[in-house]
C-alpha cells in the first residue's frame, strides 16, 4: 500500500521558486532522515509543469519501519518547508522498489484478461 504525505498552497508556483522550495527540501531530508535517494517524479521532473502541478518525490530509504511511521517521519522535516509547494512524497525500500520494477517488467499488456 502506498501512501503520500500531501502538503498544499493558495498559489502556484514559479520553476525559480520550486528550484528553490526543491533544494531546501532535499536539503531538510538529507539532514534529518538520511535517505539513499530522493527522486524527483511527475511533470517537475518531465519539465512540463502545470500551473497546479504539485512535486512529487520518491524517497528510498533502508529501514524496517511500517509505511505509515516513515511517512510520518518525512513529514516531520518537511512540514517547515512545505507550506511553500504541494507536494506529494512516498517513502520506500530499496526492496519495495525492486518488487514493483520486477512486477512491471513481467507485466505484458498482451495477457490481460479482463
Amino acid at each position: 500500500m502506498e501512501t503520500a504525505a500531501t502538503y498544499a498552497v493558495d498559489a502556484p508556483l514559479d520553476e525559480r521558486a520550486v528550484e528553490g522550495v526543491l533544494r531546501s527540501i532535499v536539503n531538510a531530508l538529507v539532514d534529518g532522515y538520511q535517505p539513499e535517494k530522493i527522486i524527483l517524479l511527475g511533470s517537475w521532473a518531465g519539465g512540463r509543469p502545470r500551473e497546479d502541478s504539485d512535486l512529487d518525490l520518491l524517497i528510498i530509504k533502508r529501514t524496517r519501519k511500517p509505511m505509515l511511521e516513515r511517512m510520518a517521519e518525512v513529514d516531520e522535516i518537511v512540514r517547515p518547508i512545505a507550506p511553500l509547494v504541494a507536494m506529494d512524497a512516498i517513502v520506500m525500500t530499496p526492496s519495495e522498489v525492486a518488487a514493483r520494477l520486477e512486477a512491471a517488467t513481467h507485466a505484458r499488456p498482451d495477457r490481460v484478461v479482463a
